[in-house]
């Protein structure tokens, strides 16, 4: 089934931006200066990953350390000194791994949940648990979330709990459905309904998993672009608006290149828990293509009765 819709690229407004100033590509003096203080420390950089680092001390298993929480931290310092200063305190706190519990139930309210893509990584026994998200290409991970950084939960830990799986996972969503200020997200198109989460507390992406329970009452989902970490677009899934849902396409692609920790530029149907991409085709002939799953067609009831008819005659 194909739908087709004239649309503008001037649909997208300057207000649909990812608005964080984090934007632009960590800055050379400060990617040195990590490595630098890293160094002094007895610690080696074994790989960059673009977002994150491994370090670890040689002979030692690496640890990672996520860039964006650190350069936050650094992008305000009053001097060279004072970078290396927040540098080698955050490392020292990296490195405490005893404050990493190897019983779960000792950091339960930390369990969070993380949305993306999968890690790929040369050593598997490295990989962090996840679960598919359905067919998506998306994975669901677990993390401990301290103040000063983050820890992926490995498989071993969990088995070491003797507890279904399913039991943390909805621990993650309860508490990430508890840490979910009241005004956690903003509309940012009146006409088409699409609203944009706006914590930025790195479990904006996660909240595509808890819309429903965010909003209940929205009878046929939601539909969501999981565009990066901190930059997740939604809308209701609603008869009337059905002539918009390729706008939340548009703002996808528009953002993807430019936001921090990218993830997907794709476009999800969000119902009951469950997951289905919904094709979105912008045409450079300014049509749009849109090929939903059967399962979205016979929710809403969109198929034509008398297509239907003529198809069995």
């Amino acid at each position: 089934m194909a739908r087709h819709r004239p649309f503008k690229k001037s649909d997208a407004t300057k207000d649909w931006e990812y608005p964080s100033q984090s934007r632009v590509p960590y800055p050379a003096p400060f990617l040195r200066r990590v490595r630098e203080t890293a160094a002094t420390m007895g610690l080696q950089i074994r790989k960059w990953h673009g977002d994150s680092v491994e370090v670890g001390k040689p002979g030692e298993e690496p640890m990672t350390m996520y860039l964006g929480n650190l350069h936050t931290r650094v992008k305000n310092a009053e001097s060279e000194d004072h970078e290396r200063e927040i540098i080698t305190g955050f490392l020292n706190t990296l490195a405490q791994k005893e404050e990493i519990p190897d019983d779960l139930d000792e950091c339960r309210k930390q369990i969070m949940p993380r949305v993306g893509k999968p890690f790929q990584l040369n050593d598997p026994d490295a990989a962090p648990w996840r679960q598919k998200i359905g067919d998506t290409g998306l994975v669901l991970n677990l993390v401990i979330d301290f103040p000063d950084k983050m820890a992926y939960v490995r498989t071993e830990t969990l088995e070491k709990t003797n507890r279904p799986i399913e039991e943390w996972i909805e621990l993650a969503l309860v508490n990430l459905e508890k840490r979910t200020p009241e005004e956690w997200q903003r509309c940012i198109h009146e006409e088409s309904g699409i609203c944009m989460a706006s914590c930025e507390d790195a479990f904006d992406a996660a909240r595509s998993l808890i819309l429903e329970r965010l909003m209940p009452g929205e009878k046929h989902g939601f539909l969501a672009a999981v565009v990066g970490r901190d930059c997740m677009f939604f809308m209701p899934v609603r008869m009337e608006k059905l002539g918009q849902i390729h706008l939340l396409k548009v703002v996808a692609e528009k953002n993807i290149d430019t936001t921090p920790y990218p993830i997907s530029d794709k476009v999800y149907w969000v119902f009951e828990e469950r997951w289905l991409e919904l094709p979105i085709e912008l045409q450079e002939d300014g049509n749009v293509v849109v090929r939903p799953p059967q399962e979205f067609v016979e929710t809403l009831q969109l198929a034509d009765p008398q297509e239907e008819d003529d198809e069995a005659e």
